[in-house]
């Protein structure tokens, strides 16, 4: 290996795949806004934050390889000492966290009414998010790499913090997803399509803060685990993104053929039974009337399963 494998390489190659993921997210960007969802004020904001944290990390990134390589080419000492863009990672990556972490919460919180749970998971995400400015900003008086290892404390308290936060939302909304099957094929897809795209993102991200954690506990002297940290930021952009954009081919496959034209606030409503499914601009559904509907969908043995509702009462599954 040369000499600067283990350093130099590993930021490079970071840098490589976090433009990658950049160039994923701004697509996902110009979906959204082409789309003109009719999202609450909060919402836009938060998505508007993402683009400009983005679009400031990864240029930050790419300033940083350019001091290390180009500026510094011929002073290998500079390699010593954590150049600002570096530490300040972490400030970022845990903006993009809590944002995620926030929208994901208020998500549940919408589908079940749990107070008690959104609270919880609200606190889970502030706590992270200090840990991150905390682990950035220490980083960055530190100065040195070396010095690193006298804030080791804090660094696995928010990686590990920002971890489980991911992998308890992801089970949450798994579990409610799971539970608001209808009996009816078409309904059960698109639950079944919510259950994948929660475990798929929750599982990516906290995969990515455990590497990030175990090449600073093992390898301290290496920059492995800066070559997780700078792709953690657009894993979360791209899940808040991600949820956000399919609502309208989730809006689709629920509801046939027919694409309504009506205001993007959808809610799935979990209450004491299977998930209500309303928008706002359309007459809410009457909770006894279509809970009578899907019982006899699971009950009729000469009916197609793969039919809707005579009313069409399924609208269409909100990212919220």
């Amino acid at each position: 290996m040369g000499e600067y494998d283990n350093t130099l390489g590993f930021m490079l190659l970071g840098t490589f795949i976090n433009t990658f993921l950049l160039g994923l997210v701004a697509y996902q960007f110009a979906v959204y806004f082409s789309l003109k969802f009719n999202d609450p004020l909060w919402l836009q904001l938060m998505v508007v934050t993402l683009l400009i944290t983005d679009l400031f990390h990864s240029g930050s990134l790419i300033y940083l390889c350019w001091y290390y390589v180009v500026t510094n080419y011929a002073n290998p000492s500079v390699l010593t000492y954590a150049y600002w863009p570096l530490p300040f990672t972490g400030v970022l990556t845990s903006m993009a966290a809590m944002i995620t972490h926030v929208f994901l919460s208020w998500r549940y919180y919408s589908l079940t009414k749990n107070v008690y749970i959104f609270v919880f998971l609200l606190c889970a995400a502030t706590t992270s998010l200090a840990l991150g400015f905390t682990t950035g900003i220490r980083c960055w008086q530190l100065g040195e790499f070396v010095k690193f290892l006298e804030v080791v404390g804090v660094i696995t308290g928010w990686l590990v913090c920002q971890a489980a936060l991911d992998i308890i939302i992801a089970g949450l909304l798994c579990w409610t997803f799971f539970m608001s099957r209808t009996g009816f094929h078409r309904t059960d897809d698109v639950l079944k399509r919510l259950i994948r795209g929660a475990v798929q993102t929750g599982l990516l991200a906290s995969l990515w803060s455990i590497g990030d954690l175990v090449g600073f506990l093992v390898s301290p002297e290496s920059w492995i685990y800066f070559f997780f940290a700078t792709c953690i930021g657009r894993i979360y952009t791209n899940t808040l993104m991600d949820t956000l954009n399919c609502r309208r081919s989730l809006k689709v496959a629920i509801s046939g053929t027919r694409d309504l034209e009506t205001n993007d606030a959808y809610q799935l409503t979990a209450q004491s039974g299977p998930i209500r499914i309303k928008t706002v601009t359309e007459t809410v559904i009457d909770a006894q009337e279509l809970n009578k509907d899907i019982e006899r969908g699971r009950h009729s043995h000469h009916h197609d399963r793969d039919s809707e509702p005579d009313d069409n009462k399924f609208g269409t599954f909100s990212a919220q």
